[in-house]
């Protein structure tokens, strides 16, 4: 689970951005998988909220 910075467990926002981080990894590009991380989390975040 990752720490949504809401405060709120949401769980299709952590699929996604598992989903996400699968992705990144077997493309290689989540060469810091923290920062690659933080960058899709805030990127789900953004699009969730629209």
């Amino acid at each position: 689970m990752y720490p949504w910075p809401t405060g709120d467990f949401d769980n299709s926002m952590d699929v996604a951005l598992d989903t996400a981080m699968n992705y990144l990894e077997r493309t290689g590009q989540a060469q810091n998988f923290v920062v690659a991380q933080r960058v899709a989390a805030m990127a789900i975040l953004r699009l969730g909220r629209t």
